[in-house]
């Protein structure tokens, strides 16, 4: 299930820092995850919502 929503994204491109609402606030909303090295050999990412 994708978790980020179209106003998440008119959000970043819309900030005016960069600063503001990159990275870590993204990996804090749970959009963003790292993947530990026993979990990579059977984690599906998709690269595209389709």
């Amino acid at each position: 299930r994708l978790l980020i929503k179209k106003k998440d994204i008119l959000a970043l491109h819309q900030r005016e820092n960069p600063e503001d609402s990159g990275w870590h606030d993204l990996v804090a909303k749970g959009f963003i995850e790292y993947v530990d090295t026993e979990e990579e050999e059977t984690t599906m990412i998709s690269m595209t919502i389709n």
